[in-house]
């Protein structure tokens, strides 16, 4: 759920409009089968279209030199590692809770309203400005000062967003889209509602950034699933995975810009492998929704 904004926008959005709660746990049941078949794929494409260099085994060799020079892990990384570990126990807990004690039980009750997912991030963050470096000088894993330098931007858009949403909903306008576009496309199945929302998603991120795509899209998605009596949860994840897709031209998303702005990368390839790896990968999104969805209980 934490790996992009857009993940994070259609389960809040989810939550809010439609009252359909995603788990930590739920989101992995359809991630990690998504990530690693979409990090074969991409390994796969991009071989096949610029094949490996000759000198490879001197560049590996580099690097596990490099390594060897780095020493051993300093206070700061340990007490980073921790944060960031129990962050993780505490999202899936909920999920390993509900499946030996049962989605009811007291003690899972009690975790969802005293520790919900959102709070768990604040708590590791607030781990980090107490556990010392020095204790004696005072130095702390985590400075303010640290603290300032974050993209605070990102987060001031992922709100934007969400606030875009909701006043989709509460003006209607949402609803009105989707009950035109349920009229146009003729959308009766949810399969195909939530390929639709994927090419739409794909199409919008080339042109704006991923996390306004899924601003823009899920309210919409889910509009229309309601509108159509259809589940809107495979249209939303479809249209918050499609959102990341990003991969045509530099202006798509920030790291094709980064990688863009070396020089060594023409923008004939860019285009080239990003087209065929948005099809390639709105293709691996449907198909892995199609059959995850219905076995992890989320049609």
């Amino acid at each position: 759920i934490i790996g992009t904004p857009p993940n994070l926008i259609g389960v809040g959005l989810l939550a809010e409009q439609a009252g359909i709660s995603l788990s930590f746990t739920s989101w992995l049941l359809v991630g990690v089968p998504l990530a690693a078949l979409m990090l074969g794929m991409i390994y796969g494409v991009l071989r096949w279209l610029h094949p490996l260099p000759a000198d490879l085994c001197n560049f590996a060799d580099n690097l596990v030199r490099q390594r060897a020079t780095l020493g051993p892990w300093s206070a700061g990384e340990r007490y980073a590692c921790v944060a960031f570990g129990i962050a993780v126990v505490l999202w899936l807990a909920p999920g390993v809770f509900s499946v030996f004690l049962g989605a009811n039980h007291a003690i899972v009750a009690w975790y969802r309203v005293h520790l919900p997912k959102e709070l768990v991030p604040i708590l590791a963050a607030g781990l980090l400005f107490m556990l010392p470096v020095d204790a004696r000088r005072g130095v702390f894993t985590l400075s303010w000062k640290q603290a300032a330098k974050i993209n605070w931007g990102t987060i001031l858009l992922f709100g934007g967003g969400l606030s875009f949403g909701h006043l989709m909903i509460q003006t209607n306008l949402a609803k009105t889209v989707g009950e035109s576009l349920v009229y146009a496309l003729g959308v009766e199945t949810v399969w195909g509602l939530t390929a639709v929302a994927i090419i739409a998603a794909i199409v919008l991120t080339e042109m704006a950034s991923n996390t306004a795509a899924a601003s823009m899209i899920v309210p919409v998605v889910i509009a229309i699933a309601q509108s159509a009596s259809l589940s809107p949860v495979p249209p939303t994840l479809g249209a918050c995975m499609g959102a990341s897709l990003a991969f045509v031209l530099p202006v798509s998303t920030p790291p094709n810009g980064i990688v863009y702005g070396t020089g060594r990368i023409p923008i004939l390839s860019m285009i080239r492998a990003g087209l065929l790896l948005d099809l390639l990968g709105g293709l691996l999104i449907w198909g892995v929704l199609r059959v995850v969805c219905p076995l992890a209980g989320l049609n």
